[in-house]
């Protein structure tokens, strides 16, 4: 599949098929210039009863390897995350998921899997409550995802559903418009509360400037000129 020139969106469909007549047409619809996909199931029961289901939505992934020396120093966290209205962002962890498996009802909530700079999330329609659930697989394989609501499709109707993923880089600017709370996958650990305000001005400085490397330099020698008289006094002393 390829999006062409000239055009701004793609779908791409799969299909599924039964023995009884139900068709299920789950479709991707992609977006030039967005990391946001949207994923519909689209189902066709052309049987002679009703057909009833429940759509599941997760991410898997495996254990992360060895961190070199040079990155032991850095902190990142890969691994789940549940953001509920109630608790806000939570991680789950693998090792977390090792000792239990999560299975929890959450309206208006996300999941995701995230590493240093990427992550991929499910954000389901608002309004929505769905079971949110982890596995622990072999072959240190681990899940994240959420179970909705029942779908109930009339023999000779139609129906569907319909969910967000986030699949790409943590732009904060760009995560905190697609779901509450997503841009907190940015994870400053401990020193959050000086580096999002330190961010924040950084960015600002971006905005003007266009270079990272000219943002960075004026960043620290605000950053110098602040702390002045500070610094002076302890050279003094």
């Amino acid at each position: 599949f390829r999006l062409e020139d000239g055009k701004d969106t793609l779908n791409v469909d799969l299909f599924w098929t039964d023995d009884k007549g139900v068709r299920v047409v789950k479709r991707y619809n992609f977006t030039r210039g967005s990391y946001l996909v949207t994923v519909q199931h689209l189902v066709e029961n052309n049987s002679g009863s009703p057909w009833t289901a429940r759509e599941y939505r997760q991410l898997m992934r495996g254990e992360p390897g060895e961190q070199s020396a040079d990155s032991q120093f850095l902190y990142t966290y890969t691994g789940g995350v549940l953001y509920s209205p109630e608790d806000k962002y939570q991680k789950i962890s693998f090792d977390d998921m090792q000792d239990e498996d999560l299975s929890r009802d959450v309206k208006n909530g996300w999941a995701a899997m995230i590493q240093h700079y990427f992550l991929g999330a499910w954000i389901p329609p608002l309004e929505q409550t769905a079971r949110y659930y982890s596995r622990a697989l072999q072959g240190e394989r681990y899940v994240i995802g959420m179970i909705g609501q029942s779908v109930n499709v009339a023999a000779g109707s139609e129906q569907s559903t319909q969910a967000r993923l986030y699949v790409g880089p943590k732009l904060q600017h760009v995560m905190e418009e697609v779901a509450p709370g997503l841009e907190l996958t940015v994870d400053y650990g401990v020193l959050t509360i000086l580096a999002q305000p330190i961010f924040w001005l950084l960015e600002k400085i971006h905005a003007l400037v266009g270079n990272w490397g000219w943002s960075i330099i004026f960043l620290t020698i605000l950053i110098k000129l602040a702390f002045f008289k500070l610094s002076e006094t302890s050279y003094k002393s």
